[in-house]
């Protein structure tokens, strides 16, 4: 999974993704499911997000999870936003224990 953050400016931005998800069961095998956003104005209007790859996290489609833990990024730097949400996407994506 890749994610991408995007900084916007004045100047603007064009940025894109289509909206076709597709999920990964334990075998490894592939489904095409719902469509949803993969671009958002996240953690607030000054960042656009985007992903690919991974569709949920920690159980949670990606805007569901990423809106759960928006408020925690509200007032922090570009580079923070990177590390921090990298972070806590490798540690919700690799809990084996959902309760």
């Amino acid at each position: 999974m890749s994610i991408l953050v995007v900084e916007v400016l004045s100047e603007g931005i064009i940025f894109g993704a289509d909206r076709n998800i597709t999920y990964t069961d334990v075998n490894g095998s592939t489904t095409q499911g719902t469509s949803r956003s993969k671009v958002f104005k996240w953690p607030t209007e000054r960042f656009l997000f985007g992903f690919v790859g991974a569709a949920t996290v920690g159980g949670l489609p990606m805007d569901e999870w990423l809106d759960s833990i928006k408020d925690e990024f509200a007032n922090i730097t570009l580079a923070i936003i990177k590390v921090t949400s990298g972070y806590k996407f490798q540690t919700a994506a690799y809990r084996t224990d959902f309760s």
